[in-house]
Parts: C-alpha cells; structure tokens; sequence
C-alpha cells in the first residue's frame, strides 16, 4: 500500500505598526507655564519621539512650543518604534486678575468679590484689604495674584463723590454772544434731561435761548436751568440818496431817528416831515450794545414857474430847462413855442410847461397885455396846490360863486364833474399825469392845468 504524504505551507503575514514587539513609553499628564517646549516634556522611555497625531505626521522638534493640548509619545528600540501613547498637556499662565480702573462711590464704596487675586492698600502686598470693605475716601488700591507661573498687580482708583448741588436757576443777558462758562462736571443741554444738543464751557452761543446744565455722578444728577439772552448792537437803514423835486417826505426806519446833524445835534426829525431844501440827512440809533450811524443826501430841484410879460412878451423865469406854452383858453399847447419867452398873437390867458431834469411844473394862467376888460372875469379862480397828490383846492377870488368844475385829460375826454363842496376836489383816485381843470360861474369859464403826482 503506498502511502502519500500531503506537506501544507502556511505563510503568515505581521503588521508591525498593529503589532509590536518594543514596549510603549509611560508617561503621566504634564504642566507648564507659557512658552514650553517639547523639550519640556517628560516621558520613561528610550528614544523618545513626540506626536500631535495619534497616527501619521512627523515627529514635533525639540523647540516646537506647546499648547493645552493632547501629545502623543513613542520610544525606538533597535530601531523599532512602539505604539503612540497619549499624553495630556496643560499650559498655564500668570494670574489674570481683575482690573478695576477708576470706581465711584456715592458717599462711599464697598469693595466687590475679586474672581483672580486679592486687595492690598499698597503695592508690596503689606496691607490687606477684603471684599466688602467700606472704603470712604478716594485713595488707590492694588488688586494682586500669584502662581507657580509668575504674578501680576493692578492698581485702581476710588473716588468718592456726594450728592450734587447746582446753583438755582440763572439769567444772563449779553451783547452779540455768549462764551458757556466752564463746567467739567457736565455739560449743557438744550432740552431738560441731558437730551438735546450738548454744549462744553467755552462754546459761543449767539442767539437767545435756554439751555440746561446738567450733571450726574454716582449719587444722581442735578440740573438748572440758563437762560441766555442776546442783545445785538444797533442798526441803521441804508438811505440812497434821493434826487426830487420841490419835496421829500421822510419815510419810516425799522431803527432809529432822523437828525439834521452828526451825532444827534441839530433838530430831531421824524418820518412823515417834509424836507424842501437841499441837505444832508442824518441817521442814529444806539442801544445797550452800541450806536449806528448813517447819513444820506436829498437834493431838492426847486423849479421857479414865475412868469414875466412885458410888451405882451412872457418869459419864464426858470432857466436851463424846457418850455411848452399852453393857450388856457383853448386848452392846447401852442404850436411850435417852446423857447423861454414867448409873445402871443392872440389876446388871452397863457401859461407854459415847464421841465428841468425830471421835474416840472405849470406856471399860473397869465393875461395877455392885449386882453379886454371883459376877459378880466377869467382871473377870479386860483388853484392849489400844483402840483396836487391828494385834495385840490379851488378858491374864487371875489365873491362870485363856482357853480361847477369839469376835470379832463389831455385828451379832452371829461374825467369827472362835481358841483357840490366845490372849493375840495378829492383827486386821490386819480392817476398821475397833467389834467385841465374848468370851472363855470356866471355864464364864464376859466381853465386850469395842473398835474396829479
């Protein structure tokens, strides 16, 4: 019988990082202050070699600066490398204690619990203090810790205030503005509360308003209450010169008066007054905060509407101007006569339009040398003033009586009539221009040309 025999080969494969024959290092959980190195760490073994992986990765250097953190260790022997064993690390600095900076108290201040450190009155840790201490004077005090990685002192400042007390209420009353006085305590509001716009001392306000000045410390706030009132120097009003004629009525000032001198001399003058010369006119106003000055010319052309007649020739008196004479009779202005004398070839009553810059004015109607006694009726009516603004007067030289008046335009066209209260026209609806007047009494008529201003 042969007999066969069967020869099985069993190859069997290790993984050498799942298992090793070199034993883990044993090491216990670390502590260090700031800046540690791997070189600080400690472990029992040979070749040690430290990891921040529990696998993979390069071993850390000799320098690599710590953190709070899990490491991990491995030790070679004959060249094999064991298994990473974890190793905890903690990292501790010096004591962050706390930091109070400036405190207040109101009448005093009791110190609080310190979560790091503890109170001393001085900075070398001889005199104790404990939470809960009254402190009733401002002083500085130290807050100071210690531990195995150093230790650390913080002064802080107590200030002990008291309730707050402002002065009452204030009024000030100034020229053209207001420097706030200094008032470190606060500040100044311009609505109650401490709302509003705030203003510092030494801030200029320059317009009347109330402002509040308010302040708050630990034992509450205060407040009062300023009142500013600002006064401007005077002004005057800016006069043009004025260029007129036969008057200037002075008219109303926001500010001020009318003098006929510098410096309130002379005469006094008021709005309303009327001015028939040439002259300066003088303007002051003064108050608590100053005086203003001013002064403005009024040049008054005074036009002569006299008229002469020698040898039935007329001749105005106003020289340098133009001239257009007027028959009354007619009520027209006669054809190419413009020259300062005149001599009609028509017996009647003349006058003459007088212009001179941007005056004028109608001379009365005159007789001609050559007029009948008949025509002599015509002179009993006179007129004032001319020119007119507002009431006419129309007086009758004898005794007759005016029985009515027509007043027409250039053009002829009747304007109005009246023959009720005759001796007062009211020509205040009137508009400005030259008018004739025509007044009937006794079956005559007598013409008059005036202007309306």
């Amino acid at each position: 019988m042969n007999r066969i025999l069967l020869f099985i080969a069993l190859v069997v494969f290790i993984n050498q990082d799942a298992f090793s024959i070199t034993p883990p290092p044993s090491a216990l959980p670390q502590s260090f202050c700031d800046h540690a190195t791997v070189s600080n760490l400690v472990a029992n073994g040979t070749s040690l070699q430290w990891y921040e992986k529990v696998t993979g990765g390069n071993a850390l250097s000799s320098s690599f600066q710590l953190a709070t953190a899990t490491y991990y260790v491995t030790q070679t022997i004959d060249n094999e490398e064991s298994v990473r064993v974890a190793v905890e690390v903690t990292i501790n600095q010096a004591p962050l204690i706390d930091e109070l900076g400036v405190v207040y108290g109101c009448s005093s201040y009791t110190l609080p619990a310190l979560s790091v450190g503890n109170y001393y009155g001085n900075d070398n840790q001889t005199d104790p203090f404990f939470a809960g201490d009254v402190i009733e004077a401002d002083r500085t005090m130290y807050i100071y810790g210690e531990n195995e990685c150093g230790s650390a002192q913080s002064p802080f400042f107590i200030i002990i205030e008291s309730a707050l007390s402002l002065p009452v209420n204030e009024s000030v009353v100034v020229c053209d503005s207001y420097i706030l006085p200094d008032f470190s305590e606060g500040g100044y509001y311009t609505e109650s509360g401490g709302n509003g716009t705030m203003y510092n001392g030494g801030d200029e306000i320059t317009m009347s308003q109330i402002l509040y000045k308010h302040t708050t410390n630990s034992c509450g706030s205060a407040e009062t209450v300023l009142d500013i009132t600002i006064n401007y120097g005077p002004y005057v009003d800016f006069l043009d010169d004025v260029h007129t004629c036969e008057s200037y009525t002075l008219p109303h000032l926001s500010s001020g008066n009318f003098y006929t001198q510098p410096n309130t001399a002379g005469d006094i003058l008021y709005p309303g007054d009327l001015i028939t010369s040439s002259q300066v006119i003088y303007l002051y106003a003064g108050n608590g905060c100053g005086e203003a000055q001013g002064s403005f010319y009024v040049e008054i052309s005074e036009l002569d509407k006299t008229v002469s007649l020698e040898e039935n020739t007329f001749t105005a008196s106003q020289i340098d101007a133009s001239y257009e004479w007027w028959d009354c009779n007619a009520e027209a202005f006669v054809a190419g006569e413009n020259g300062q004398s005149f001599s009609p070839q028509t017996p009647g009553l003349y006058s003459v339009f007088i212009t001179y810059g941007d005056c004028s004015i109608w001379s009365d109607c005159m007789l001609s040398n050559s007029l009948s006694a008949e025509d002599l009726k015509f002179e009993k009516v006179s007129i004032y003033p001319n020119p007119v603004s507002s009431i006419l007067n129309v007086v009758h030289k004898q005794s007759d009586k005016i029985e009515k008046i027509v007043i027409l335009d250039v053009s002829g066209k009747i304007i109005m009539q009246q023959s009720e209260k005759i001796n007062l026209v009211n020509l205040e609806r009137l508009g400005s221009g030259m008018y004739v007047l025509k007044a009937f009494s006794n079956g005559s008529t007598q013409t008059h040309k005036f202007i309306k201003e």
